[in-house]
C-alpha cells in the first residue's frame, strides 16, 4: 500500500461538517487530521505542517478568519494553502477571507466532485512547490560543499559536477560540461587511480557487499604537494528508478599527513628504542643464564627485576607500534639515488637480525643521477616494513628474502621484494593495501593483523606516483611485493677533470 502523499487538516466545529468532508476525502492518497475549533487547528498545524487546510469560517472562540491570520503570521505555516469553507456568499466575507490570507473558497453546500478535484489540484501544486523548494536548497548546499559531487550515466560520462568537482577535475567554471566527457579520462589527466585492484572492479563493491576503498592521488610536484581524494560511490541500485551513479570526491590529504606524522613517530620508536632495548634484554639474559655462578643471589634478584621492567617496557613499545601501524605517509622532499638501495637493504636486514646468507640482492649499480622518488629515510622505512613483515610472517621467523630492482622502461623502476614465508588468501591479497584493513585471524598465530606496514608503504608509493601489488609466489610458499616507481633523472655531476679558464 502506498503511503499518503498529502496531509490535509479539516477544521469545522460541526461534527456533521467534519464527517462529510472526511467521507469525501477518505482515500489512500491523503492523511486526514480533524480539528473541531480554531485553537485545536493551530496546534495540529504547528505539529504536522499540513499540505492543505480546509477551514470553516463560522466557529466559536476564534473564527476561521482569525485562524487564517495567525497561520499567515507563523513563518513555518505561512505558505500552507488555506481553503475557506463557508456558507457566506457575500462579497464582504470573501474580501475579509482574502485579506486574512485565504487561497481559495468552497461554498456550502459543496459539490463532492468539485471538492475532490480542487483539493487534489491544490495539494499536488503545493507538494510540487515544496519539492522544488527542497531541491533548490539541496542544490545550493551541494554547490557550496567542500566535497566534489559528480553524477555519472551508465557509460561513466559526467552529466553533473558541482563547483568543487569542477575544480578538482580541471573543468572550467560556468562553461557547461563538454559533450560525452568521461570521468575516467578526466581523472587520469591529473591523478593516479589507487589501489589498482579496487578500480579494476569499478563500480562493484568488495566481497560481502563492503564498499571498496578507492583513491585519486595527484603525486607531489615542484609546485604542489600530494593530493589525496577518497572516491565514494552511490550505486544506481541505491537510487530508485535511476540509471545514474553519484560519486563523492572527498579530500583526505590532511588525514594522510596526520598518518605521516604517526608513521614518523612509529619509525623513530622502532629504530631508536628497539635496538637498545634488545641489547639490554640480551645482556640481562646472558648474565642470568651464562654466568650464574658469577652473580650473587641479591644481584640475581636485581637482574630479575630489571629484566621484568625491560620486558614491560618492550610490551609498551609493542602496543605503541600496534596503535601507530595503521597510518599513511607522503613522500619527502628529496630523492634517493637508486644505488643507495643495496646498502640500505643490507643495513635494515642486519638491524632486523636476518641472516646474511638469506638475503639476495639483485640491484645494478646505477649512476648517481638515476634516482628513486623517495627520500633515503622513506626508502629505509619501506625496506624495514617489508623485511620486518617477511620475518614476522615466516613460520620460523627465518625467511629467505630476495630484492630485485630493474628498469623495464626508461621511465619506470620495478622493485620486487619476495620471501619464502606463507601464502595469502585471495581476499587478503586483494585488500592488503587498504588503510585500516586487518584480517580477523593472524597468519602465524603469533602476530595479529596483516602486514602492519603495508598500508603505509602503499600510501608512500602512491603519493610518489607509483603503484604496488601483493601476489603469492608461484614456485612455492611466500609472497612478492611488486612495486612500480617513476625514474627521477637528475643532472649528471660535473666532471672534476674539466676546468674552464
Amino acid at each position: 500500500m502506498q503511503p499518503p502523499t498529502s496531509t490535509i487538516l479539516i477544521v469545522d466545529d460541526q461534527p456533521i461538517g467534519l464527517l462529510s468532508l472526511q467521507g469525501f476525502l477518505d482515500t489512500p492518497e491523503y492523511e486526514l487530521l480533524l480539528a473541531s475549533d480554531g485553537y485545536e487547528a493551530l496546534a495540529l498545524a504547528q505539529r504536522h505542517s499540513p499540505d492543505l487546510i480546509l477551514l470553516d469560517v463560522m466557529m466559536p472562540g476564534i473564527d476561521g478568519f482569525e485562524v487564517c491570520r495567525r497561520l499567515r503570521a507563523d513563518p513555518a505555516l505561512a505558505e500552507v494553502p488555506v481553503v475557506m469553507i463557508t456558507a457566506l456568499d457575500d462579497a464582504q466575507s470573501r474580501l475579509t477571507a482574502i485579506e486574512a490570507g485565504a487561497d481559495d473558497f468552497i461554498s456550502k453546500p459543496f459539490n463532492s466532485a468539485e471538492l475532490q478535484a480542487r483539493v487534489r489540484t491544490i495539494a499536488r501544486l503545493n507538494r510540487q512547490a515544496k519539492l522544488m523548494n527542497e531541491r533548490q536548497r539541496f542544490a545550493w548546499v551541494v554547490e557550496q560543499s567542500e566535497d566534489g559531487y559528480v553524477e555519472l550515466n551508465e557509460r561513466d560520462e559526467i552529466v553533473y559536477a558541482n563547483r568543487q568537482a569542477r575544480l578538482l577535475l580541471g573543468l572550467v567554471e560556468g562553461n557547461g560540461l563538454p559533450a560525452s566527457v568521461s570521468f575516467f579520462d578526466l581523472a587520469r589527466q591529473y591523478y593516479t587511480l589507487e589501489p589498482q585492484e579496487a578500480w579494476a572492479t569499478w563500480p562493484e563493491t568488495a566481497e560481502g557487499g563492503m564498499p571498496q576503498t578507492r583513491y585519486l592521488v595527484r603525486p607531489e610536484s615542484e609546485l604542489s604537494q600530494t593530493l589525496w581524494l577518497q572516491v565514494d560511490l552511490l550505486h544506481a541500485s541505491e537510487l530508485k528508478a535511476s540509471d545514474k551513479r553519484l560519486v563523492r570526491l572527498h579530500d583526505v590529504t590532511g588525514q594522510m599527513r596526520l598518518h605521516n606524522d604517526l608513521f614518523s613517530f612509529h619509525s623513530a620508536v622502532q629504530h631508536k628504542l628497539y635496538t637498545p632495548m634488545s641489547a639490554i634484554l640480551i645482556s640481562l639474559d646472558l648474565l642470568m643464564h651464562r654466568y650464574p655462578k658469577a652473580v650473587s643471589a641479591e644481584m640475581a634478584e636485581l637482574i630479575g627485576f630489571a629484566r621484568e621492567g625491560a620486558h614491560d617496557l618492550q610490551r609498551t613499545l609493542d602496543e605503541i607500534l600496534t596503535y601507530t601501524s595503521l597510518r599513511s605517509a607522503s613522500p619527502a622532499d628529496r630523492h634517493a639515488p637508486a644505488a643507495a638501495l643495496k646498502p640500505l637493504a643490507r643495513q635494515v636486514a642486519t638491524n632486523l637480525q636476518l641472516k646474511t646468507e638469506n638475503l639476495r640482492l639483485n640491484i645494478p649499480d646505477y649512476p648517481e643521477e638515476i634516482r628513486l622518488p623517495l627520500s633515503p629515510q622513506m626508502l629505509e622505512v619501506i625496506l624495514w616494513e617489508l623485511l620486518d613483515n617477511a620475518k614476522k610472517f615466516h613460520p620460523l621467523n627465518d625467511p629467505q628474502v630476495e630484492i630485485v630492482l630493474e628498469r623495464p622502461t626508461p621511465e619506470r623502476f620495478r622493485l620486487l621484494v619476495s620471501d619464502n614465508g606463507i601464502s595469502l588468501l585471495p581476499e587478503q591479497l586483494k585488500r592488503a593495501w587498504e588503510p585500516y584493513y586487518q584480517v580477523e585471524k593472524s597468519f602465524s598465530g603469533q602476530v595479529p593483523g596483516v602486514g602492519l606496514g603495508l598500508t603505509s608503504v602503499a600510501t608512500v608509493i602512491w603519493g610518489s606516483g607509483g603503484s604496488c601489488r601483493l601476489v603469492n609466489r608461484t614456485d612455492g610458499p611466500g609472497t612478492v611485493v611488486d612495486i612500480s616507481l617513476p625514474v627521477i633523472q637528475t643532472a649528471a655531476p660535473a666532471d672534476e677533470s674539466v676546468r674552464t679558464e
